[in-house]
């Protein structure tokens, strides 16, 4: 597999710096071909499912609608979603200030659904032990964490009966359903904080099948004649 390739390769380039060998077998050799496995996107109905496991008044639910309308709306990354401050949302523009990878800010704006689920979370916020707390997001301890956040996801995944939900799925979704929706790619590389257009089709490749299939109806080359 291309992991072991990988291994053994990082393996006896380190004998050959080391003098333990002359030379590495690697140097004709090329890596195995690993066939694209895109990441399956999030349904409407997963969604909807996800969103009804949330409903209630209590903080934790007022907490988490907000925090998967961000993820739905943004797509933006976990760390870049558990690092924001509460000075980080412009709650006139509807945009949270996010630092990206390589320390690169960046404004993504989020809809009036989102909106409003997080003007009633900071409402239940501000009771809070915690309440004075820089971060956005608390948990029982304080401000939440990364994997504070996938156990979250996890308990709500599991009372929606949906399978395999993290934060990067939500980004897939993302992407799959700006450019669904005739989005640019130019505007998904600034909205998803990507430098490189590769990281596009990396991203576009989940339900890319789907869209093709749906613009291909809506052209509907042959039934012009």
């Amino acid at each position: 597999t291309a992991k072991h390739y990988r291994s053994l390769q990082q393996l006896f380039r380190w004998l050959v710096d080391d003098g333990e060998v002359p030379r590495t077998p690697f140097e004709r050799m090329r890596p195995p071909a690993v066939p694209e496995q895109p990441v399956p996107i999030l349904t409407d109905d997963d969604l909807r499912a996800l969103l009804d496991a949330c409903k209630g008044n209590t903080f934790e639910n007022r907490r988490d609608t907000a925090l998967l309308r961000l993820l739905l709306d943004t797509g933006m990354r976990a760390s870049e979603l558990v690092g924001l401050m509460v000075a980080d949302l412009d709650h006139e523009q509807s945009v949270a200030h996010v630092m990206g990878k390589g320390r690169r800010g960046r404004g993504v704006p989020y809809g009036r659904k989102s909106a409003d689920a997080l003007r009633r979370y900071l409402r239940s916020r501000s009771t809070h032990p915690a309440a004075q707390s820089p971060a956005l997001w608390l948990g029982k301890k304080g401000a939440l964490t990364t994997s504070g956040l996938a156990q979250l996801l996890e308990r709500r995944a599991t009372a929606a009966d949906v399978a395999g939900v993290h934060p990067h799925r939500f980004r897939h979704t993302f992407a799959h359903t700006w450019l669904a929706a005739g989005g640019q790619e130019h505007d998904l590389m600034r909205l998803a904080g990507w430098s490189s257009p590769q990281m596009v089709g990396r991203y576009a490749a989940s339900a890319g099948a789907e869209r093709a299939r749906e613009n291909f109806r809506k052209a509907a080359l042959g039934d012009r004649l």
